[in-house]
């Protein structure tokens, strides 16, 4: 409602007048709640036009939902019984497990919300809507810039030109320094959107001021040039994901207090179970829930799946968009799917975005 009538104001739309559709693009069900954040401009007119379902759509939009629905059951639902130990008890435990715990989150926010918009991408689909993809393999990204403009595309691009683009323009006489200034605060609202936290303004600054240094320092570096392009691009990525991974460990933390500790925990290793074996083997604590290694290896191999078949689809709408031309092959992949979630179901769990 904020887009369409900022849209109505800047002259980019018309009023609707039918209130039908209207209220029907406010509360469009499939992705009411956690996005993909459709604007007027592209979905209402969607409502005003006719649609037919065609057997395309339907298969295309059931692989999606399907796709979706194993990124969250089978990854997601199941770190999260790894991930929630981990930071629940971080004093307890030594770097190597800290680190892990980190990397799972990751995973985990990934496969959660990308999960939840294939499906509500898919619904949409197969009900004859088309709407915009919300990610874009955010975890191939070589700057944390690139990474904000593939991770939750829908929110980051409506705060871009909803806030950032009228608050560069506003603050243009600063000088140089004030697109650094609203790069910033444009990363604190968007923390601070997920909730009234303190870990999530941090979290949203960390990224502000990576970002602005980037632009600060992009085309200045001449020792960059001089490198491979390979290792530029290695190098890139890997401080990217640690960018991401510090912030992340942020992000779950109950507070920012808590976040401290959990690095801090990272420096006295001594008495601690610091090998990863050793966890993975027994337990992730003393008395907690028992963890082996072969389970935890066997998501973490349904995870290489995801990011193998989404690199694979990496120009198409989403992951499992291509797949054999043999009936057999395809409708094996199915079945394989469905078994799986039916599988490692166990009771629902909520969303990771539904709290925002």
């Amino acid at each position: 409602t904020f887009s369409y009538t900022i849209d109505i104001y800047r002259g980019e739309i018309k009023p609707t007048r039918d209130p039908i559709a209207f209220f029907a693009y406010v509360s469009f069900f499939p992705q009411l709640v956690a996005g993909p954040i459709e604007r007027a401009k592209s979905l209402l007119p969607q409502f005003l036009a006719k649609r037919e379902f065609t057997l395309q759509s339907g298969v295309l939009g059931g692989r999606q939902i399907l796709w979706g629905f194993f990124k969250k059951v089978a990854v997601a639902d199941t770190l999260a019984g790894f991930v929630d130990p981990i930071f629940q008890h971080h004093s307890n435990l030594g770097v190597g497990i800290l680190i892990l715990g980190a990397l799972l989150f990751a995973i985990q926010m990934y496969c959660d919300f990308s999960g939840y918009s294939d499906i509500a991408i898919g619904t949409c689909r197969i009900l004859g809507f088309s709407l915009l993809p919300n990610f874009k393999y955010p975890y191939l990204s070589q700057s944390t810039s690139e990474l904000w403009r593939r991770w939750h595309i829908s929110m980051s691009s409506w705060f871009r030109d909803y806030l950032f683009t009228p608050m560069s323009i506003k603050m243009w006489k600063w000088g140089a320094w004030a697109k650094y200034v609203a790069i910033i605060i444009l990363f604190v609202v968007i923390g601070f959107w997920h909730g009234p936290n303190w870990t999530y303004i941090l979290f949203g600054l960390i990224h502000g001021l990576v970002v602005a240094f980037e632009l600060l320092t992009k085309n200045r570096s001449k020792l960059f040039s001089r490198l491979p392009k390979f290792i530029v691009s290695f190098g890139g990525w890997l401080v990217t994901m640690f960018v991401w991974l510090v912030s992340m460990v942020v992000f779950r933390a109950e507070s920012i207090t808590e976040a401290i500790n959990y690095f801090g925990a990272m420096r006295y290793t001594s008495s601690k179970p610091h090998i990863l074996t050793k966890v993975l083997d027994t337990a992730i604590i003393s008395g907690g829930p028992r963890v082996f290694n072969v389970e935890l290896l066997l998501y973490l191999f349904y995870a290489a799946i995801i990011f193998i078949v989404e690199w694979w689809n990496r120009n198409c709408d989403f992951g499992l968009y291509r797949i054999s031309r043999f009936t057999l092959v395809r409708y094996l992949v199915y079945i394989v799917l469905l078994y799986l979630i039916s599988d490692l179901f166990y009771g629902q769990k909520s969303f990771i975005y539904f709290q925002f």
